[in-house]
């Protein structure tokens, strides 16, 4: 079974969490039988390695939201879960929590700044390039 259990904007962009839940079975003993999805509103021209994102159990969906069942809405999202291997339980607020880093975390994507001297990517608040050292334009 699938909940929508919650649905928000954060800095302009909508945020979906969803509830799964499955019929506990004793050799799926050691998997949650509930758990949360948090999805975040995305565009998918942004340009972006999986490395960009520290968001818990790390990325598991990039697609369209009408993908998943209990969803007719066509918006590209990227998204999570926190059904790990006996992993903590999560709360709905510690999803949405995530569902706001993860937000940050793709504005932050969008102001990339590269080096003027060697054309690194570097952190849009840093002042001095990782790579080089050379100090970097605001």
């Amino acid at each position: 079974m699938i909940e929508l259990v919650m649905k928000g904007t954060y800095k302009g962009r909508t945020f979906w969490i969803t509830k799964h839940e499955i019929e506990e079975l004793p050799e799926l003993s050691l998997l949650p039988h509930k758990w949360y999805c948090g999805y975040v509103e995305y565009d998918p021209t942004t340009e972006h390695d999986s490395e960009d994102f520290d968001v818990f159990g790390g990325i598991t969906f990039v697609g369209n939201l009408d993908q998943l069942e209990t969803f007719d809405e066509n918006i590209e999202v990227i998204g999570f879960d926190t059904a790990h291997f006996r992993g903590e339980e999560m709360t709905v607020n510690d999803v949405r929590e995530e569902c706001f880093r993860l937000i940050e975390q793709i504005e932050s994507l969008q102001e990339k700044r590269y080096c003027n001297q060697c054309g690194a990517k570097v952190k849009p608040y840093f002042n001095f390039c990782e790579v080089c050292g050379q100090k970097l334009r605001k």
